[in-house]
């Protein structure tokens, strides 16, 4: 289940409060599932960030939580104004990053 509360703006992430998802790594891939959130995070909008490649390789944090589990990994980076964190039990979390 989703939890996120949004507002309209144009200066930046839609995002009030965190967003948080939970996903199969078996089924969907980390990368995915951030491109997925970030849209979410910019009121549905793909093109208002720009692409992850320019933050983090999406092959590496694929390789990372690769096989999936419920184990103690967690990759959290910033992109666009937003603090992203991964958990290897599949959660993502999505915020607007703290000045």
């Amino acid at each position: 289940m989703s939890e996120h509360s949004t507002v309209d703006t144009t200066d930046g992430p839609a995002v009030v409060g965190p967003i948080r998802n939970q996903f199969d790594w078996d089924r969907t891939a980390p990368s995915e599932a951030i491109a997925g959130m970030i849209a979410t995070a910019n009121g549905g909008d793909v093109a208002a960030s720009p692409p992850l490649y320019e933050s983090i390789d999406p092959d590496v944090v694929d390789g990372l939580f690769e096989g999936g589990g419920t184990d103690d990994r967690h990759l959290s980076f910033t992109h666009d104004d937003l603090e992203i964190t991964l958990r290897g039990d599949g959660t993502v979390v999505v915020r607007v990053a703290a000045d």
